[in-house]
């Protein structure tokens, strides 16, 4: 699909990020890097440095398990239930609360 100045506007950055955060609405566990790179992204207020120790602790447990690894979205979705040294580390949880909600209301919306 092109532009009136024949530019590809699917391969458009923002476009690229509305389809990924689609996909996500519909499967939050569709892609990890994908769903990072939406945390990162200017639009989700969620800071860096929290999205590195979530990363951090996906690492950490995934490395114990040998099958069914979690995904980003698991610690994310149940992040209240983390342990207390994780939650400290975490500079806002309530950006990270926020954000999951928003997901699974629009969830539940399609």
């Amino acid at each position: 699909m092109n532009s009136k100045n024949s530019s590809n506007i699917l391969k458009n950055k923002f476009c690229d990020f509305l389809l990924n955060f689609l996909q996500l609405v519909d499967n939050p566990y569709f892609d990890d890097e994908k769903l990072i790179n939406t945390l990162r992204s200017e639009l989700v207020n969620i800071e860096n440095i929290d999205i590195i120790h979530i990363n951090r602790v996906l690492f950490q447990k995934n490395y114990k398990r040998r099958k069914n690894k979690l995904s980003i979205w698991d610690i994310i979705k149940n992040i209240e239930d983390s342990d207390e040294d994780f939650k400290e580390e975490i500079k806002d949880i309530d950006k990270i609360i926020e954000f999951r909600e928003f997901v699974l209301d629009l969830n539940k919306n399609t």
